[in-house]
């Protein structure tokens, strides 16, 4: 199975492109799971899915690398046991720190993933504000991906982007750094590097 990890902090959009992602798995006719880890009593993310009509499997109550990290073990092992997903799309919280997530899933002992990406997310709209309260979670977002999406980029003023696109371009390199808008479709070029099926 192919494990697609999105990460990126608080209000990024991380939900708006795991849905996207979902539902273009979907009409290729892969059996997609989605894992997402909520901090707090509700996972409100987790009912809209739902509502969706997406396989959810939901942790709450802490970061997915840290008090929960059995549970992202165990859950993506029953998922490869008992479901064989042709993809698992995880969200964890944004607040976790992908660094730890890396680790943790050095203890998945399931068939070994097919593929593995890591999408990093970053806000052009509070880019400035976030590097100063949260930059090392930022930092360890964008030093962990494999490519970076700058969202909101239809609504982001163009000085707001090139700070962006700065901050993205100092952790990857220019082909692997995209600014989108997540209510709109996920270009092809995109969609081949996170899923990278040859059909």
């Amino acid at each position: 199975m192919k494990l697609v990890i999105i990460i990126g902090f608080l209000g990024t959009g991380k939900t708006s492109l795991l849905l996207k992602l979902a539902e273009k798995a979907q009409s290729l006719n892969k059996q997609t799971a989605i894992l997402v880890n909520e901090v707090g009593e509700i996972g409100v993310d987790n009912q809209i899915m739902k509502q969706l009509g997406h396989n959810v499997w939901e942790m709450l109550g802490g970061c997915v690398c840290c008090s929960l990290a059995g549970d992202v073990i165990g859950t993506l092992e029953k998922i490869d046991r008992e479901f064989q997903s042709d993809v698992v799309l995880l969200e964890p919280s944004g607040a976790a720190d992908p660094k730890n997530l890396m680790n943790v899933l050095a203890d998945y002992q399931g068939v070994p993933f097919e593929s593995l990406t890591k999408v990093g997310l970053i806000d052009s709209l509070r880019v400035e504000m976030l590097m100063a309260v949260a930059g090392p979670l930022i930092d360890s977002t964008l030093t962990h991906a494999d490519m970076i999406l700058i969202t909101k980029a239809d609504i982001a003023s163009e000085e707001e982007l090139n700070l962006a696109r700065e901050v993205a371009l100092s952790h990857l390199s220019g082909e692997s750094v995209f600014a989108i808008n997540v209510r709109e479709e996920i270009s092809q070029e995109i969609l081949e590097r996170i899923f990278p099926w040859k059909d």
